[in-house]
């Protein structure tokens, strides 16, 4: 039996409500979803401990997956809240590409290396679920 290919979701962590319902869309089209932050249960202020054990979750679940899907901020503003920057979505990012990860950025560059060739660019959620499912059939036809 096949095993689904496998994605793990980027983003900032005020965003988990809407990764949320795009992990439920990205599972409905046949893949399956490593990010456990999405479903962990969070405390108020979390100890070093778990921070800790955090860490190594999120690290294991980006070298279990196939495809890294990163959703870029808006910058436009001139500032932007300090609890934006713990900058976790890009060191994620970052050992995607070292391992050699497909990596989907969804919503613009933010990043000075978004703009490496490796990176697939879609604007919209819309677009992702396109070339999510592009891979899929690429992937069927090829092992035919």
């Amino acid at each position: 039996m096949k095993q689904p290919t496998k994605v793990y979701i980027s983003a900032r962590f005020e965003r988990r409500n809407e990764m949320k319902a795009v992990s439920k869309k990205v599972q409905s089209i046949g893949y399956e979803d490593v990010s456990r932050w999405l479903v962990l249960e969070e405390g108020s202020r979390p100890s070093e401990a778990v921070l800790r054990e955090r860490a190594n979750i999120d690290r294991d679940d980006v070298y279990s997956c196939d495809i890294l899907v990163r959703f870029s901020d808006d910058l436009t503003p001139r500032k932007v809240p300090s609890y934006w920057c713990t900058a976790s979505r890009f060191e994620e990012t970052g050992m995607a590409e070292v391992l050699g990860k497909i990596i989907i950025i969804v919503g613009g560059n933010q990043s000075l290396f978004d703009r490496l060739e490796t990176r697939i660019h879609v604007a919209t959620k819309k677009e992702l679920l396109f070339v999510l499912r592009k891979i899929q059939s690429l992937k069927l036809k090829r092992k035919r």
